[in-house]
């Protein structure tokens, strides 16, 4: 054996003695490997932020998608809506217009049927100036109305008047039904009287006022008057009731009346 190869023998042997009189040592953890591994395979905070951002991004568009769905759905509702309120608002233009003309139309028409209303009742008062009603007059079964009522104006005008008025008296009946059975001798209906000339009709009027005869009869005279005319004396009689307590001259014409003098209208 040649002296080199001798002390390679050599010095093995001597590794060989020292590694079995040193003491053995603790091995070193295993985790040492595995948590570097794990620290390795964990994502960074930058690829975190990234991650996040990412799926903020995603949720954000697709809200985003979402409100530009409804916005779009919204804009078409309210397009219809303002198409429908202007087609609303053409028909209310439209109305409103037709309303304003109706409401001319009626005004006219009230106008007219208030002129046509006074025609008649001026023409009905114009055929009531030859008529005057009696009061009083006691009825039975066998009654002649039209001779009773021409005793009774012969009565009222003075004599030399008397055969003027009783020849202008044409029409005298009752007013209104005899009821059956029920006495009338209490409640007597009046009576209608109708003229042939105006003048006779003032001349039994104007004596009638203050006609001893009448008031010892019970009898009255009053003139026939239309609807409107009665409307309008309901209307006028509280004042002249007042002033004739009051020792006024207060009196009807119609459907007019006067106090000392002086034509007062209905308040």
């Amino acid at each position: 054996m040649s002296i080199r190869k001798q002390m390679s023998a050599l010095e093995g042997m001597e590794v060989d003695h020292a590694k079995e009189n040193t003491p053995s040592k603790t091995p070193a953890p295993k985790k040492t490997k595995n948590v570097e591994s794990a620290a390795a395979s964990e994502p960074s905070l930058m690829e975190v932020q990234n991650n996040i951002i990412q799926i903020l991004s995603e949720k954000i568009n697709n809200r985003a998608d979402h409100l530009e769905i409804m916005i779009k759905n919204n804009s078409k509702e309210i397009e219809s809506i303002c198409e429908s309120l202007n087609s609303i608002h053409s028909d209310v233009m439209g109305l409103k217009k037709e309303n304003e003309s109706l409401k001319k139309d009626n005004m006219e028409l009230k106008k007219k049927a208030a002129e046509l209303e006074q025609r008649m009742n001026d023409q009905e008062q114009y055929s009531r100036r030859w008529c005057l009603r009696l009061h009083g007059v006691a009825e039975n079964s066998s009654e002649k109305v039209k001779e009773r009522v021409k005793e009774v104006c012969r009565a009222v005008v003075p004599e030399e008047q008397r055969n003027e008025v009783t020849a202008a008296v044409d029409i005298a009946h009752r007013l209104g039904r005899l009821r059956a059975g029920e006495d009338q001798r209490g409640n007597p209906r009046p009576i209608i009287i109708r003229f042939t000339s105006r003048t006779a009709r003032d001349l039994i009027w104007k004596h009638a006022r203050q006609s001893p005869f009448l008031q010892t009869q019970g009898l009255r005279f009053k003139e026939d008057l239309t609807a409107a005319d009665k409307e309008a004396r309901s209307r006028l009689w509280p004042a002249v009731d007042q002033a004739r307590k009051e020792g006024k001259a207060a009196y009807f014409s119609g459907a007019r009346a006067f106090i000392d003098g002086r034509e007062i209208r209905p308040t």
